[in-house]
């Protein structure tokens, strides 16, 4: 079993990783919305 402060520095990373792929998904999302809206004008 790992020791709790490994489980710490694994759930700190994850959390991380997720931040990240949050913002680059809501990045993509104002692009394809801002693209959309373009199209429609």
């Amino acid at each position: 079993m790992p020791d709790k402060a490994t489980k710490f520095l694994v759930v700190s990373a994850l959390e991380e990783l997720l931040q990240l792929l949050y913002e680059r998904l809501q990045k993509a999302d104002e692009v394809l919305g801002n693209a959309e809206m373009g199209a429609l004008l």
